[in-house]
């Protein structure tokens, strides 16, 4: 979908909203009321262009996107402001943190698509069409950002590339094997862009949704799919392959390119965990791949992402390198906007949000920087 598009959906997902209330605590359910921040995503989600998991406030949407001019803003592309309230939370890089969001209508306009409590008898609280030129929005408005979605559509880059495994598979309206027929055969071994949403369950299947070459979306069972690289001559998807750095760098670094994250911490984090092995099940019994992936933790993420199951313990199957080279990537790019820097994203990555500033956090860290040195100098 071009990029044009991609803005006319979500404004046009933003315009289905109006009305709605606003309310902030507690916390809204995000269908009956909403805050800004969970009106920007519920507008992008369903324009089919979701933020990545685990971004919530409108600091963190603003450092999933990036800066642009003022003068240059585009519908679409966001605006943040500060001082509305104050959020407890920690500021940016560049000292400030948001605390509205709205998006915007396009430079010149003074207007917005938001979500927030109205002081306007003419304006009732929730979602609307606000005007920024007064002096209340012009001095708390303090940034302009693009989210990275519309800049990968303009450049030609996609999310997850899947290939069709088996003739005669349809394409679905919605979920379910009673849906309607969107395509009556997608044909072996055609490409499909996955749209970076949950697969949903429905009819005893998982059904992910795709979007074909024409711009068509709609729902395939997932175990009709597989990702595009993941047989034939692509890297080896054998158990315990042991791989060379040289072999994987070039992946790694497409990977991080299309995603926005670090190669090099990328890398070293794989070299930590597997010495460039693809291994089936890790020492631990519960890791898998390249990665380790745990059985409690990302290796769920993993599954609902790329569409494949790997099984648990034992019994789990070997994960073919590139989804998971893609998925770390895509990963530690959402970490390092969120907390900082690569490096730090390298200790999410092992500890978690809520401990990697520990001890054992350090320790990780210890070893990504000597893994760093070995592989790059």
């Amino acid at each position: 979908m071009a990029g044009n598009q991609l803005r006319d959906q979500v404004l046009t997902q933003a315009a289905k909203r109006v009305g709605i209330p606003y309310r902030i605590d507690p916390p809204p359910d995000g269908v009956n009321n909403l805050d800004c921040s969970l009106y920007v995503l519920a507008a992008f989600r369903d324009a089919g262009i979701p933020f990545p998991a685990g971004i919530r406030t409108a600091e963190q949407i603003r450092q999933a996107s990036d800066p642009v001019d003022f003068g240059d803003v585009e519908p679409g592309d966001l605006l943040f402001f500060e001082h509305t309230y104050e959020p407890n939370e920690p500021a940016g890089p560049d000292g400030h943190v948001a605390s509205h969001i709205g998006i915007s209508l396009g430079a010149g306009t003074h207007r917005m698509w938001d979500a927030h409590e109205s002081t306007n008898p003419a304006r009732p609280d929730g979602v609307g069409e606000t005007d920024i030129s007064t002096s209340y929005w012009q001095e708390r408005l303090f940034d302009a950002r693009r989210p990275r979605r519309f800049a990968q559509s303009a450049n030609g880059s996609t999310t997850m590339q899947y290939q069709v495994t088996d003739d005669g598979v349809r394409l679905r309206a919605q979920p379910g094997t009673s849906q309607p027929i969107l395509v009556e055969n997608l044909g072996v071994n055609t490409t499909v862009r996955g749209l970076d949403e949950p697969t949903v369950e429905a009819d005893g299947h998982q059904w992910r949704k795709v979007q074909t070459a024409d711009g068509t979306i709609g729902w395939v069972a997932a175990e009709l799919l597989r990702p595009a690289g993941s047989g034939g001559g692509d890297l080896p998807g054998d158990a315990d392959h042991q791989f060379t750095f040289a072999e994987l760098w070039p992946t790694i670094q497409a990977a991080a390119a299309q995603y926005g994250g670090d190669p090099q911490i990328v890398a070293a984090i794989m070299a930590q965990e597997s010495s460039f092995r693809n291994w089936r099940v890790h020492q631990d019994g519960t890791g898998h791949g390249l990665f380790g992936l745990d059985d409690n933790g990302l290796l769920p993420d993993f599954e609902q992402w790329s569409g494949l199951r790997v099984g648990r313990g034992q019994q789990a199957s070997s994960i073919p390198p590139r989804p998971q080279i893609e998925f770390a990537a895509r990963i530690l790019a959402a970490f390092t906007q969120q907390f900082g820097s690569a490096i730090n994203a390298a200790r999410v990555w092992h500890r978690g949000p809520g401990l990697w500033q520990d001890a054992q956090g350090d320790f990780y860290e210890s070893r990504i920087r000597a893994h760093l040195q070995e592989l790059f100098g």
